[in-house]
């Protein structure tokens, strides 16, 4: 009977053993399932010898979150960092407005959605490194509208038309004034940047800021404290004869217009379908 018990009990402790000896696996990540799309904006330029490390990180992020980054490269208007290069000047007035209003400083920095990073003080994040945890966080929130865009392209005049259509997504009343916002953007432009190893004239910008077709801020389209409702705008635009309109986007946004000026969905379409 005792021979027994002592190998019932052996059993028992190598069977304990064996399971604790197994490595532990990790807890599966499952990427969120959202239907949510995030506005970055870079603030960049074409002598800024660390910017080229940004527009990599980017590229880097569109790979991993395929369609569900926006990306606008906004070239300061601190001549030590855009002043322009053999005929190339990548400023907007926009732009501008928008890197002081935002204050922005050091480059590269992004702004994540326009959302107000408190812990700083700050709405463009400084250093690249920065950018892939905040843009993570912003993909697993469900948005609060949809985006649609419709362009037509005429190019015996270079005009396009654009149908932007919103739509909510839930019956959340808004805290603040909403507005929409449409600019355009340029890639595949071939032109001087500066790097750490020095000048590089054949270096290829992508998502330049062009021009805000609606008020820099946007158009408002819901007020404060009202659930949002369908809205359409309809733009027309036409492009400067040195912009290629096969390497053009069209980019809308919602956002708050008041003390916040937060992104609550992005969208972006060819501006020629």
């Amino acid at each position: 009977m005792m021979h027994r018990l002592n190998y019932v009990f052996a059993t028992i402790i190598a069977c304990f053993l064996a399971i604790s000896c197994c490595p532990e696996k990790p807890p599966t990540i499952v990427p969120c399932q959202t239907d949510r799309v995030v506005l970055v904006e870079e603030f960049t330029g074409m002598k800024c010898v660390n910017c080229p490390s940004g527009h990599r990180k980017i590229k880097e992020l569109q790979q991993t979150y395929p369609n569900k980054i926006v990306p606008v490269a906004i070239h300061s208007h601190w001549p030590v960092y855009s002043a322009p290069q053999n005929g190339y000047d990548f400023r907007t007035a926009d732009g501008e407005i928008i890197e002081k209003d935002m204050k922005a400083s050091n480059l590269p920095s992004a702004m994540v959605n326009r959302k107000y990073f408190e812990e700083s003080g700050v709405y463009a994040l400084e250093g690249f490194t920065n950018w892939a945890g905040s843009i993570a966080a912003e993909l697993c929130l469900p948005p609060d509208a949809t985006i649609q865009l419709n362009p037509t392209y005429d190019d015996n005049n270079r005009k396009v038309t654009v149908t932007v259509d919103v739509a909510p997504t839930n019956a959340v009343r808004m805290k603040e004034r909403v507005g929409l916002t449409v600019l355009i953007t340029e890639s595949h432009i071939i032109a001087p940047q500066e790097g750490l190893s020095g000048w590089d004239y054949n270096y290829e910008h992508n998502h330049v800021l062009r021009d805000v077709i609606t008020d820099t801020w946007g158009t408002k389209i819901q007020e404060k404290g009202e659930t949002l409702t369908p809205h359409q705008e309809v733009l027309t635009y036409t492009l400067p004869t040195d912009w290629n309109p096969d390497n053009c986007h069209l980019v809308a946004f919602v956002h708050y217009q008041g003390d916040e000026r937060y992104v609550l969905q992005a969208a972006e379409a060819d501006l020629v379908p």
